[in-house]
């Protein structure tokens, strides 16, 4: 894909940045495989509560 758009290397896509501007290296935790996700999403989402019957959703300005 490179070669497609006359670039040798994904390094020289970013030579118009001034290296002072450009992000080194972020700070991430460790990759997680899908079934983490998925647990880690649904412990999350155990934290929501419902609302009940009653929906907020639009704050009346639907009406």
């Amino acid at each position: 894909m490179l070669n497609a758009i006359g670039v040798g290397s994904v390094d020289e896509l970013f030579t118009a940045i001034p290296d002072a501007l450009r992000i080194t290296g972020l700070d991430l935790p460790p990759a997680l495989t899908e079934a983490q996700v998925a647990q880690t999403v649904r412990r999350l989402s155990e934290d929501n509560r419902p609302v009940g019957s009653r929906s907020f959703l639009g704050a009346g300005c639907y009406q």
